[in-house]
């Protein structure tokens, strides 16, 4: 660790990173909780499931209040 070098990576994309991490992790976790049988697995992936959706929320507001988030493309039909 050296102190006083340049930052590797900006706010914005350690934002955007995050972002596309929590869409994985709700994949993840939804996936998980629905093939679990015992009681404790499924408490324990809902639990991630609900830190995941509370993740994604503050990620999608921070991109939208920063002007920052990437919208899908518009197609209209001609």
């Amino acid at each position: 660790l050296n102190k006083g070098t340049k930052r590797l990576f900006t706010d914005i994309f350690c934002l955007n990173y995050l972002h596309i991490m929590t869409l994985h992790g709700l994949l993840g976790h939804t996936t998980s909780l629905g093939v679990s049988v015992r009681e404790d697995l499924r408490h324990f992936y809902d639990t991630c499931d609900n830190d995941a959706k509370r993740m994604y929320h503050q990620t999608i507001e921070l991109l939208l209040e920063k002007g920052e988030f990437q919208r899908d493309p518009y197609f209209y039909p001609a």
